[in-house]
């Protein structure tokens, strides 16, 4: 793919990008957290043996070449949406060329995705992103949500009603307070995710 052309970026996709966690009862929680449309070159890849080497099942493979964003890199759980098709991401990679980057996405559908169209997905409707002083056991968030998601320097912290114990923060409604069982120290990162409709 050498002397890739800016004008065969000429297909639009849209890539989706998600937050996973459990919520209290233990159950996987997969919350859509952005999704956004980008020029690309979209090549059919199926019958490569890159993929069957890796015995991935699926109906058909592409190659989806994009510019590098630094402030929006494709995680591997996205996904990307195309002529409503949902692919599932296999690989990333990155590709310099000159001063320009690319991102080089191979990504397949299967029997077991479905349209684009026929999705639900539960979406983050409020993040809220903290950064401790040191001594605090509270943060302030977003009231009304059923389901919440907090992680403590990347690490989920599991969302409980009652009082929280190690590795749990509590979450209150009616307050929007999420509540750790220790004082935290400084510098520490708290992201929470409320997820909504």
């Amino acid at each position: 793919m050498a002397n890739q052309r800016i004008s065969e970026l000429d297909r639009r996709v849209t890539i989706r990008t998600f937050i996973e966690g459990q919520d209290e009862a233990g159950g996987n929680i997969k919350a859509l957290l952005s999704s956004y449309n980008v020029w690309a070159k979209v090549e059919n890849i199926s019958g490569s043996r890159t993929l069957e080497n890796l015995q991935l099942q699926y109906s058909e493979a592409y190659r989806v070449t994009k510019r590098y964003e630094r402030t929006r890199v494709v995680p591997n759980n996205a996904e990307v949406l195309y002529e409503n098709d949902l692919l599932t991401i296999g690989a990333i990679r990155l590709q310099n060329e000159g001063d320009k980057q690319f991102e080089i996405i191979t990504a397949y559908t299967s029997s077991s995705n479905v349209s684009a169209s026929g999705t639900v997905t539960p979406v983050v409707s409020e993040q809220v992103n903290y950064i401790s002083t040191g001594g605090e056991t509270t943060v302030q968030g977003t009231t009304g949500y059923n389901v919440v998601l907090v992680f403590r320097d990347g690490m989920q912290y599991m969302t409980v009603t009652g009082a929280p114990g190690d590795k749990q923060a509590q979450y209150d409604p009616a307050t929007g307070l999420i509540t750790f069982a220790y004082p935290m120290p400084a510098d520490v990162q708290v992201s929470a995710y409320f997820i909504g409709e």
